[in-house]
């Protein structure tokens, strides 16, 4: 999208994990720079998720379906299938419920 790959979701190492929260990075073309997405507001995303699809739905837009959320760190963690759609606007750099 743009000038962008947008990287949302991650298994990640047990004690990196932050039960609740979405992870995303945005990875620039121009000079191969990966940032973490500071959201504008609350993180209404699927939480911490892996194993799911991300597809464009618009110019600024990426729905995220299917997949796992992890619930907790280290040998604690839970896992539950997503079954609700959510919506990254890369825009406004917000999620919301499609």
């Amino acid at each position: 999208m743009d000038d962008s790959i947008w990287l949302i979701g991650s298994i990640g190492y047990p004690p990196a994990r932050r039960p609740g929260h979405t992870p995303v990075w945005r990875l620039r073309l121009r000079d191969w720079r990966i940032e973490p997405v500071t959201l504008l507001g609350l993180d209404n995303g699927p939480g911490w998720i892996n194993r799911h699809r991300a597809t464009r739905l618009s110019p600024h837009e990426i729905r995220v379906t299917g997949g796992n959320v992890l619930t907790g760190h280290g040998d604690e963690t839970a896992k539950f299938p997503n079954t609700t759609d959510f919506v990254f606007d890369t825009k406004h750099l917000a999620w919301r419920a499609a």
